[in-house]
C-alpha cells in the first residue's frame, strides 16, 4: 500500500506541472474565455478621447426644375441654410420637406465636396399642371360651391397635399348634410399638364331595402310607411323619420337599421331588423259590484293589425244588473273599425256604431247629485282621414245619434259634421319623450228636424314634451272647450252634452260620479313628471288643474263662474304607474290626492274608444 501510494502521488505532481506548462505556451484558458478588463479599459479610454469627423458647412444652394414655386420658398422649406453645418440627418430632411409640398414628382439632391465646404444642387419634377377640377357624382351640394372651397385650383400642379385636404373637406361637407356613406371613392389625376383633376364622390345611394323579423305584419304594411326608396340618398336625419313613421305604428318594440354595402358598387342595401311586439290586440273580461250600481260586467276586444295588415277592430261590451229589483240594469254596445290606408297613401277610414239603454248614472240638476236615468242612445260615426303631410292630418266625421231620456221624457238627435286637425311632432308617439302634439276639432250640430239640436263645440288640446335625461321628460298637456247653442240654457236637454270636470279622466282624485264643476266650458291642464322604466312600464307624479263654469254648491244653488276666476281652479297632485299586460293592454294606477286632502286610488283599464 504505502509503495503504491507514493506512486501514485508524485504521477499526480508530474501530471500538473506539464499541464501548467502547455498552457502557458499555448494561452490561459481564462485569456480565452473571459475578458481582459485592464485592456478593455484601456481601449474605451482610447475611444472617447479620438477627435470627431466633423462636416464641412454649405457653400451654395442651387434649384432647378421649379416653374411655379418660388426658389427662395423652396430653399426656406427645405430648412437648409448657407454657412450651417452640412450632415446626413438635414440633407435627408431637406428632401422630406421639399416633398411634403405635394407638388413635385420627383426630388433629387446631390451635394459637391469642395475644399472647404459643400455646395448643394436640388433637381425638382413638377406634377402635371391642371387644366380643371371637376367633381364627379354629386348631385346635392353644387360644382361651384365645392370647388371654391377646395385647395387643388386649376392652373397650378396638382397637389397631393392639397388632394389629401381637399378629400376631408368633401367628406366632411357630405357629413354636415347628414349623409351616412358618402365619400370621395376614387380620383382621377392629370397624366399629363392640361388634363383635368377629377373627384368621384359617392353620395351613398339606397340600392335597395330589406325586412327581417315581423312574423305578423305583412312587408307591404311596413314598406308603405317609408318614404325611402331604391336610388334614394341615405341621410341621417331621412333614416330617422322612416325609422319614427315605422315605430309609430305600434306593432314594434324595436326597429334597428343595418347599412349593408351592395354588389352594386357604392351603393347600399339598407336592412331593418324589427323585434314584433308579443301581441297586436288585446282581449278584457271583467267585472265589479258597487252600492250604488250593482254588479256590472264588462267585456273588451282590439284587435290591432288585423291578419298582419294594420287594420283594427274593437268591440266593447258592458252589462249591468243594477239594484233595486234589477230596476237600474243597462246594456251598452259599441264597434269600432278602422284602417289608416283604406283611400291610398294614409288616407283613413273609420266607422264606429253604438247602442245603449237602460237606466245609467247622470247628472240631476234637480238634486244635484248623480242618480240613476233611463235612456236610450243609437248613433253611427263615419270619418275620413286626410294627410297634408306626415305630421299633419285633418279628420272629417259625420256623426248621427238619436238620444230618448225616458226619465225627462226628452228625445233629440244628433246631425253633426265634426272637423278635427292635429299636427304631430313627437318623437314616437307610445312613450314620447321630446316634441308637441296639438289638435283642434270644431263640431257643428245641424237642426234638420224638429227634434234634433243645435249646437258648436270647439275643443283645443296642447301637448309638449320637454327630454330631462335619457328615460325622463316632462309633459304638459292643456285643454279648453267650449259649447255655444241657443238653448244651452236648458240642462235637461243638454246634460248629456255638457263638460263634467272632476275624475279619473280630468282632474285625478276626485270621485268620478261626483264632479266638482260642470257647464259649457272648461280649463283642464296636466303637468306630469315620467320615468320610462321599459317600453311597457312608465312611472310618474303629475299635477290637475280644472275648471267648469258652473259648479253645485252645498245648499244646492248653481253659481257660475268665470274662466278668468283662478281661485275657482280645483288642484290635484299625486303618483301614478302605467303598464301594459298583454293580452288586456294598457293598465293606468293613479293615486290623486285633492285640495282637502282626500286621496283616492283610480284605475283606467284597456283601451279608450
Amino acid at each position: 500500500m504505502f509503495s503504491f501510494n507514493t506512486s501514485l502521488f508524485y504521477s499526480l505532481i508530474f501530471t500538473v506541472l506539464f499541464s501548467t506548462i502547455t498552457v502557458a505556451e499555448t494561452q490561459s484558458f481564462i485569456k480565452e474565455y473571459l475578458p481582459d478588463l485592464r485592456q478593455k479599459t484601456s481601449t474605451s479610454t482610447s475611444t472617447q478621447t479620438a477627435p470627431k469627423k466633423t462636416s464641412k458647412p454649405i457653400g451654395t444652394i442651387s434649384i432647378t426644375g421649379s416653374k411655379t414655386f418660388e426658389t427662395n420658398k423652396i430653399i426656406e422649406i427645405s430648412k437648409l441654410k448657407k454657412g450651417s453645418t452640412s450632415t446626413k440627418l438635414s440633407l435627408s430632411r431637406a428632401k422630406r420637406n421639399i416633398t411634403n409640398l405635394g407638388i413635385f414628382k420627383k426630388v433629387t439632391l446631390n451635394t459637391k465636396e469642395k475644399k472647404d465646404k459643400i455646395d448643394i444642387s436640388i433637381t425638382l419634377v413638377e406634377n402635371p399642371i391642371v387644366s380643371e377640377v371637376i367633381i364627379d357624382g354629386n348631385t346635392t351640394l353644387t360644382q361651384e360651391y365645392l370647388t371654391h372651397h377646395l385647395k387643388s385650383t386649376p392652373n397650378s400642379p396638382y397637389n397631393l397635399s392639397h388632394i389629401r385636404n381637399d378629400i376631408k373637406f368633401l367628406e366632411k361637407a357630405y357629413e354636415e348634410l347628414g349623409f351616412l356613406e358618402a365619400k370621395v371613392y376614387n380620383i382621377e389625376r392629370p397624366k399629363t399638364s392640361n388634363s383635368p383633376l377629377i373627384f368621384y364622390v359617392g353620395e351613398g345611394v339606397i340600392d335597395d331595402i330589406s325586412i327581417t323579423g315581423n312574423i305578423k305584419t305583412q312587408d307591404y304594411v311596413i314598406l308603405r310607411e317609408l318614404d325611402l326608396r331604391p336610388g334614394d340618398k341615405l341621410t341621417r336625419k331621412h333614416l330617422r323619420s322612416n325609422i319614427r313613421k315605422v315605430f309609430n305604428l305600434s306593432y314594434f318594440n324595436d326597429i334597428q337599421p343595418s347599412i349593408i354595402p351592395s354588389e352594386t358598387p357604392n351603393k347600399y342595401l339598407l336592412k331593418l331588423n324589427i323585434v314584433e311586439k308579443e301581441t297586436s290586440g288585446a282581449f278584457t273580461l271583467g267585472g265589479g259590484y258597487a252600492p250604488n250600481s250593482g254588479f256590472n260586467f264588462f267585456s273588451d276586444l282590439y284587435w290591432d293589425n288585423i291578419m298582419g295588415s294594420g287594420q283594427l277592430i274593437m268591440l266593447k261590451g258592458n252589462f249591468g244588473l243594477g239594484v233595486g229589483g234589477f230596476d237600474n240594469s243597462n246594456s251598452t254596445y259599441q264597434f269600432k273599425y278602422h284602417n289608416p290606408w283604406a283611400f291610398g297613401e294614409r288616407r283613413s277610414f273609420t266607422f264606429k256604431t253604438w247602442t245603449t239603454s237602460g237606466s245609467f248614472s247622470a247628472f240631476d240638476f234637480g238634486s244635484q247629485d248623480f242618480s240613476f236615468q233611463s235612456q236610450k242612445r243609437r248613433g253611427v260615426e263615419v270619418g275620413i282621414g286626410i294627410p297634408h303631410t306626415y305630421d299633419i292630418r285633418s279628420h272629417h266625421n259625420i256623426k248621427y245619434e238619436s238620444v230618448s231620456l225616458d226619465t225627462t221624457n226628452l228625445s233629440y238627435n244628433i246631425y253633426s259634421y265634426k272637423f278635427n286637425l292635429s299636427i304631430d311632432k313627437r318623437d314616437q308617439n307610445q312613450n314620447p319623450r321630446e316634441g308637441y302634439y296639438h289638435n283642434i276639432s270644431i263640431e257643428q250640430a245641424f237642426k234638420f228636424r224638429m227634434k234634433a239640436i243645435d249646437f258648436t263645440q270647439a275643443d283645443l288640446t296642447l301637448r309638449k314634451f320637454f327630454p330631462i335625461g335619457k328615460k325622463q321628460t316632462l309633459a304638459l298637456k292643456s285643454s279648453f272647450g267650449y259649447i255655444r247653442s241657443p238653448e244651452i240654457n236648458n240642462e235637461d236637454l243638454f246634460v248629456a252634452q255638457y263638460y263634467y270636470v272632476g275624475g279619473s279622466r280630468t282632474v285625478r282624485g276626485y270621485a268620478d260620479n261626483d264632479p266638482f264643476a260642470y257647464g259649457n266650458s272648461q280649463v283642464l291642464s296636466t303637468l306630469e313628471y315620467r320615468y320610462i322604466i321599459s317600453p311597457t312600464i312608465t312611472v310618474y307624479s303629475f299635477v290637475d288643474i280644472g275648471f267648469a263654469n258652473q259648479e253645485t254648491l252645498d245648499d244646492n244653488s248653481i253659481v257660475k263662474h268665470d274662466i278668468t276666476d283662478f281661485k275657482e281652479y280645483k288642484i290635484s297632485k299625486g303618483v301614478g304607474l302605467k303598464f301594459v299586460v298583454a293580452p288586456l293592454g294598457p293598465i293606468k294606477l293613479d293615486f290623486g290626492i285633492t285640495e282637502t286632502g282626500i286621496g283616492r286610488l283610480q284605475v283606467n283599464l284597456g283601451y279608450s274608444f
